[in-house]
């Protein structure tokens, strides 16, 4: 569980991935006992007993094993990191840089031979915390009933632990062909038939990850003249995704924005697989003022004041992050660097009729009137009012004012109730 929090954390830092990360680590915090977080205590203690008691050698050691184990660990995870990414420490650049120095070929041949492992001390724990939980049952429960409760009680768990751990095996070996081909066949028809309740399932959001070769971008453009000229073409810019070479990444993550994060499935497609490209597109044509405030606010290619575009195009970008060594010499230096692949869109305007009948077909535009949304309730009265006191707010600033307002009243109640 500590690792899985370590990689969620490590994510965060190096990523935007939402709150992705965050719901990750809360699922594993169900994996603590009460006496971690100190809400269980034997009844008897207080702090005479705590001063009066006296470990002895065999409870000294065994504080000992318990700190030093850890430590032990640690320590050599640490020391692989080291060996294995060539980590090194450059003070005067105050940078640090790494190599993976190893191959593909022996990364698989590793994995090959540690799969067998954790499945047999996934068992092995199992094994042992349903044992441990069997002897507390019976020797520290008062009682006969308490004891034959207590240990009904622990055995039915046992067994939703262990039905539970069997169809979990199945996306557990996935990562090699070797595990996955030893896993009985009447598991692997258990996890068939649990498969529409998502029990169990595989780490992670992409099998591969996207941006190795270059960062997908689609980067839209608006012209405001009646002839789409090969010049004069104005660049509608985002909030958080990258656009502007100039511009600093944004911090995004636990927020979600949901258009730049689209835009992004989109850059890995195309728009036929896309119709709500299409109509982001058509609105932007139209200068809807509620689409443009989802893009970024400081100086709009065409602000909702002023006339729309007459026609909008999509071209494909592959970005990259500018290297130290090449802004050596020069005065200003961009973020990013990037290079043309494709035309994504052509331009398009809205006397383009197959344009507007494909968005009808699509059901993404409707032929009549457009209804008019009504707040009948008080929490969405409640939604509306406060959008339009505060508009398109920035997410990230957002989210943590949100969190902190929540953890601060958490307090001043226990402070004050």
């Amino acid at each position: 569980m500590i690792q899985t929090v370590l990689l969620q954390m490590m994510i965060i830092m190096t990523g935007n991935y939402n709150f992705f990360n965050l719901l990750t680590i809360t699922l594993c915090i169900g994996l603590l006992d009460d006496n971690f977080f100190m809400f269980a205590r034997p009844t008897t203690y207080n702090k005479a007993n705590k001063k009066s008691a006296s470990p002895g050698l065999g409870g000294r050691l065994q504080d000992l094993l318990r700190m030093s184990i850890p430590l032990v660990v640690l320590g050599y995870l640490g020391y692989l990191t080291v060996k294995l990414f060539a980590l090194s420490v450059d003070t005067r650049n105050y940078s640090v840089s790494s190599k993976i120095v190893f191959t593909k070929k022996q990364f698989y041949q590793w994995l090959e031979q540690i799969m067998p492992i954790t499945i047999y001390m996934g068992i092995a724990s199992l094994g042992l915390e349903v044992l441990m939980a069997l002897l507390r049952s019976v020797l520290y429960e008062r009682g006969l009933f308490r004891k034959v409760v207590c240990t009904a009680g622990t055995v039915v768990f046992s067994l939703v632990a262990l039905f539970m751990f069997t169809i979990s095996l199945v996306p557990h070996s996935v990562l090699t062909r070797s595990s996955q081909a030893a896993i009985p066949g009447q598991v692997s028809q258990l996890h068939t038939y649990t498969r529409p309740f998502h029990m169990t399932s595989s780490y992670g959001l992409f099998r591969r990850m996207t941006g190795v070769e270059g960062r997908p971008e689609i980067i839209l453009e608006g012209h405001p003249s009646e002839r789409a000229a090969p010049e004069g073409w104005r660049t509608y810019h985002f909030l958080y995704k990258p656009g502007n070479m100039s511009e600093t990444p944004a911090v995004v993550a636990p927020h979600q924005p949901r258009l730049d994060w689209q835009m992004w499935f989109a850059a890995l497609g195309n728009y036929q697989n896309n119709p709500w490209f299409l109509h982001l597109v058509y609105r932007l044509l139209q200068g809807e003022p509620d689409v443009l405030e989802l893009l970024a606010p400081h100086n709009p290619p065409f602000p909702s004041s002023g006339p729309p575009p007459k026609f909008v195009r999509a071209t494909l970008y592959h970005y990259h992050f500018t290297h130290k060594e090449e802004c050596i010499g020069k005065q200003r230096c961009y973020w990013w660097k990037r290079e043309k692949k494709a035309e994504y869109l052509p331009s398009l305007a809205l006397t383009d009729k197959s344009f507007v009948d494909y968005l009808k077909q699509a059901k993404l535009l409707s032929s009549g009137k457009t209804k008019a949304f009504r707040a009948d309730n008080l929490l969405a009265k409640a939604v509306v009012w406060s959008r339009e006191m505060i508009g398109q707010p920035e997410g990230f600033q957002f989210t943590f004012s949100m969190f902190g307002s929540s953890i601060l009243a958490m307090f001043l109640n226990r402070a004050i109730f």
